[in-house]
């Protein structure tokens, strides 16, 4: 009788609305489902606040939906003494309230506070140290950006907030370590590897970078370039900041190269510096 009632319940109040109106996908996350075994009731089956460790991501079991004003009138005693009636719940196979859990219905996640009540609106962690953002239909925001508080962030698929790099849409993005925020401008990486990001978008830059009056060279890798620079047929010297020099550049021993007003080093041919006629061989090597 007490089954019957419970999935009598169930049944009517499914998810289906909710999901709806959400407008997204969301794949399964690739976590273990959780056993039975870690389930905890008590003896009176009346209080559960202790069902799952705190932001535990469950999935594979059967959980449904239940309003606040279904659990006033037939599920009081299975939830905890606090019941919101505009409120969400979500409920397991035995009608019990799961607190404090992360939990997948229906192909999407919700998570729920220690009353079992879905929050919206909010970040909440996983019980791996991810973050995950729940929007104000309750579900987790997936495969997207997110502004909030004058910074961007972005969801994976499975709903994790990533951090560090990331290629997402064919760009490549640093979010911070800790916080997750985008990076923008000059990033250190560590002791020597500087990055350059677009100021705007966050996107990685590759290429000739012309900035704060100087002109540096971003590699494939997005890795700024210092020293000598093969670009196609055409050598350059970067100093340590990166900056394109330009003129006289020791090199070995008493050899010296010549870089033009474009960067490019002078190679096979003769130049009039300052007054002074200069040859340079094939390799750049000044030798009269």
């Amino acid at each position: 009788m007490f089954l019957k009632k419970i999935w009598k319940g169930i049944g009517i109040f499914a998810l289906a609305g909710c999901v709806m109106f959400s407008g997204m996908i969301y794949p399964t996350f690739a976590e273990e489902a959780t056993t039975d075994d870690e389930f905890v009731y008590d003896e009176s089956e009346k209080q559960f606040a202790e069902i799952f460790c705190f932001n535990r991501v469950y999935e594979d079991m059967e959980v449904t939906v239940l309003n606040g004003e279904e659990i006033m009138e037939d599920y009081e005693y299975l939830f905890p003494s606090v019941i919101y009636p505009s409120a969400f719940y979500l409920v397991d196979q035995e009608g019990r309230a799961l607190c404090a859990a992360i939990c997948l219905v229906n192909g999407q996640y919700f998570c729920t506070d220690a009353d079992g009540k879905i929050v919206k609106g909010c970040w909440e962690e996983t019980s791996q140290g991810k973050w995950m953002y729940f929007g104000w239909d309750g579900c987790a925001l997936t495969s997207q950006w997110i502004y909030l508080n004058n910074t961007w962030y972005y969801l994976n698929e499975k709903g994790i907030m990533v951090d560090e790099w990331n290629l997402i849409n064919g760009k490549w993005y640093y979010m911070d370590e800790t916080s997750g925020a985008m990076q923008t401008g000059w990033i250190k990486l560590g002791k020597t590897d500087w990055y350059y990001l677009d100021p705007v978008n966050g996107d990685m830059k590759t290429g000739w970078l012309y900035e704060n009056g100087s002109w540096y060279y971003l590699q494939d890798s997005g890795l700024m370039a210092t020293g000598w620079l093969l670009d196609g047929s055409t050598w350059y010297y970067l100093e340590s900041s990166g900056a394109m020099k330009t003129g006289w550049q020791k090199g070995a021993g008493d050899t010296w190269y010549y870089l033009k007003a474009d960067g490019a080093m002078a190679c096979n041919e003769k130049l009039t510096i300052d007054g002074v006629s200069y040859s340079f061989n094939q390799s750049g090597e000044w030798i009269h």
